[in-house]
């Protein structure tokens, strides 16, 4: 029973992600060190839910945790009412409204582009890849505007 709570807990989460980036206009830089991450991450679930478990099902929930890292890192970017940023240590993304932005930065640097956004109390930082800093600052320069 709580493999069933937990797997439907995994799949929520993961639709939930996807749906909130599927606007979006600009996607994050997806760095090697993420794809290196979910690469091991993907390997040492697997080998742990056949070991651990051994069955279909175990391999099904690990599928569904590798699922959800993957939306939590390609859900993310700009869409036209805001930013989809990551919520610290937890596996759902936040949209951050236009209207809840406090200042925002861009800030060029080597291979990528630094996106600080201060909403809520927090500072949210995005990476975005070079070849988007165009579209940021139209982006930003539409925002400041309203």
């Amino acid at each position: 029973m709580l493999k069933i709570i937990m797997l439907i807990a995994f799949l929520t989460a993961s639709i939930y992600n996807f749906r909130l980036g599927y606007s979006n206009e600009i996607r994050i830089k997806i760095k090697a060190t993420f794809l290196i991450i979910i690469g091991a991450y993907s390997i040492l679930i697997l080998i742990m839910a056949g070991k651990k478990d051994g069955s279909l099902f175990g391999y099904i929930l690990a599928l569904s945790t590798i699922i959800l890292l993957l939306s939590n890192i390609l859900s993310r970017g700009t869409r036209e009412d805001g930013f989809v940023v990551m919520n610290g240590a937890s596996p759902l993304l936040l949209l951050v409204k236009i209207s809840d932005v406090k200042d925002i930065s861009l800030e060029e640097k080597k291979s990528e582009i630094k996106l600080t956004i201060k909403a809520r109390g927090n500072y949210y930082v995005e990476y975005f890849k070079k070849k988007d800093m165009k579209k940021l600052e139209e982006f930003i320069a539409d925002l400041q505007k309203k």
